[in-house]
């Protein structure tokens, strides 16, 4: 099994332990980093069954890829995934006055998620 595709099968998983939860995936090959964004921050903070799980995963991926890293990180921090290969999880909603605004709508195909990208525009 590769790196990604661990990440992408522990990341399935906890999407659906932590429904409530959005976790974004991206690997950077210049560094050899494997950048997961999890969102709302206040649960990445807050909940310890999630600290927990996200600790294990991360111990589990260090033994089994000692050449690779991985990087947990949320709205607050300042790596911010340039360039998403996967989304899991919650529909976030973002609208801003007088710009554009990006969603991500998943959608279920044969067991897996696609992300979609809506554009709203709001009246000027």
């Amino acid at each position: 099994m590769t790196a990604k595709n661990f990440i992408l099968n522990r990341l399935e998983e906890l999407s659906e332990r932590f429904p409530e939860v959005r976790f974004t995936y991206e690997f950077r090959s210049g560094s050899n980093t494997h950048v997961i964004e999890v969102l709302p921050l206040g649960f990445f903070q807050e909940n310890d069954q999630y600290l927990e799980s996200e600790y294990l995963f991360e111990k589990e991926f260090e033994e089994a890829f000692p050449n690779e890293e991985i990087l947990f990180i949320s709205s607050d921090s300042l790596v911010q995934i340039e360039k998403a290969e996967r989304t899991f999880g919650l529909l976030l909603f973002s609208f801003e006055p007088e710009s554009y605004s990006e969603i991500n709508a998943l959608s279920p195909v044969e067991d897996t998620f696609h992300t979609d990208t809506i554009t709203f525009a709001t009246a000027a």
